[in-house]
């Protein structure tokens, strides 16, 4: 699956009919888009289903921006030591050692479709699944993106990237900045309830 953000830079009729949509993507998200196509179009060109919508403005992403440019570093610093690791990656391994979940008992033929309809929620709806002592049962621990995170949640997420930071020796926001990112979220997400 791709999703990244841009601006709309033209459109173009076609002799048949059809038309060409163009969007510019920053810079800084090259790597994950040109992984993403390479990926989609392993297997020829695929019919895909797109959707473009006005970007709308998010409650304060701070904390959540920060979250995303720790990843990035560590993700560009284990690529430099030859470890490929993307920054989606980076924030999953995060989500499993850290974040919320919802331990689930579910009937085994339901697994799949659910764990398919969970992860669209967001990059960070995770799902492991285990056996079950329940009969024709499966446990699914379901996760939840950081999106739905309280200001107390989210400390713990960064606090945890930010060990990996500092085990690679990547530099970090002083404490006392962390705070203040973070209390900004902790506003915003009041805000929003």
């Amino acid at each position: 699956m791709m999703e990244t953000y841009g601006t709309y830079n033209g459109i173009k009729f076609l002799m048949d009919g059809s038309m060409e949509l163009s969007f510019l993507v920053p810079h800084h998200e090259k790597s994950h888009l040109l992984a993403s196509i390479d990926e989609i179009t392993q297997a020829g060109l695929p019919t895909l289903e797109i959707t473009a919508k006005k970007k709308r403005k998010k409650r304060s992403l701070d904390a959540n921006d920060y979250l995303w440019v720790l990843c990035t570093k560590i993700a560009e610093r284990l690529q430099d030591s030859k470890l490929s690791i993307s920054k989606e990656e980076v924030y999953r391994k995060h989500i499993r050692l850290v974040g919320k979940y919802e331990p689930l008992a579910l009937r085994a033929d339901a697994v799949e479709r659910f764990c398919e309809t969970w992860q669209k929620n967001g990059t960070g709806w995770l799902t492991e699944v285990v056996d079950s002592t329940l009969d024709g049962c499966k446990k699914v621990f379901a996760y939840y993106g950081s999106s739905t995170y309280d200001t107390k949640e989210m400390s713990r997420l960064i606090d945890s990237v930010i060990q990996d930071c500092a085990a690679l020796q990547i530099e970090t926001i002083p404490p006392s900045e962390l705070d203040m990112l973070l209390k900004e979220w902790g506003k915003s997400s009041a805000k929003q309830k």
